[in-house]
């Protein structure tokens, strides 16, 4: 074999393993971008081909909510509301909805010393949005994808009165924020169960009185209307939703 020969066919045993190298290195590359777990990933590849996907037009039924928050249940509060996706396509992000919170309290024919009664409404626009699908490189964690998370503005009205012998009556007007996230719990035929768990906190407006026992029940303290010079919080929500088409299948698309 001459030298030439030689030459070449090192050369070209050279071209080879650099191409080889290059391939490999490509490979590893692309693998590092996914998440280890396969279900995960395939999850992702999934949730990526319907975002790709034909804009669906939901159905009336299919872009309402019910819920009710439990933490009033709990309390004797009975609260419920309802929400409507504010346009059908299945890239909407915006919602608007209306909650009741009451507890008609009791009539007394006396003055009594427990006494709690309360009604309180209020309407609020959303806007949901998820973690990004993409997965970057050096991302240890996977994105939350069965999350929606959502930002929100509100506005209500509040009468209340709380008296364990002393206590505070009133009335006012509120505004402000909400945030939170919903996940969903049980799918059915017909829909599914979502959880709601959130903070709205806010400013307002109105008048209050402290009643104070002093030999018979006094009122004290009594404060015309004034705003808060402060946002304090106005609702805690651990909250069961029900939609007929549930928030795993909604708020996932961009528009196209």
């Amino acid at each position: 074999m001459g030298i030439k020969d030689y030459a070449k066919r090192m050369i070209i045993c050279w071209g080879m393993t650099v191409a080889c190298t290059g391939i490999v290195m490509a490979q590893e590359n692309t693998e590092g971008k996914l998440p280890t777990d396969s279900a995960a990933a395939a999850k992702l590849q999934e949730l990526k081909k319907r975002k790709e996907a034909k804009v669906t037009k939901l159905t009336v039924k299919e872009r309402l909510a019910f819920r009710a928050n439990m933490v009033g249940w709990v309390f004797a509060t009975p609260s419920v509301g309802v929400q409507y996706d504010l346009t059908p396509w299945d890239y909407n992000k915006w919602t608007l909805g209306a909650d009741v919170k009451w507890n008609p309290g009791s009539n007394q024919t006396f003055v009594p010393g427990i006494e709690y009664k309360i009604l309180d409404a209020k309407i609020e626009a959303r806007k949901y949005f998820r973690e990004s699908l993409t997965i970057k490189p050096g991302q240890k964690r996977m994105p939350k994808y069965w999350r929606a998370y959502y930002w929100g503005v509100y506005a209500g009205y509040t009468d209340y009165t709380l008296f364990l012998r002393e206590g505070y009556t009133g009335r006012h007007f509120g505004i402000g924020g909400s945030a939170g996230w919903e996940i969903p719990l049980i799918t059915f035929a017909t829909g599914g169960l979502d959880l709601d768990l959130g903070l709205s906190a806010g400013w307002i407006y109105g008048e209050s009185k402290k009643r104070i026992d002093d030999n018979g029940y006094k009122f004290t303290n009594v404060k015309d209307r004034h705003f808060t010079p402060y946002p304090i919080i106005s609702e805690v929500r651990v909250a069961l939703v029900y939609r007929f088409k549930s928030v795993k299948e909604k708020y996932n698309r961009s528009k196209r």
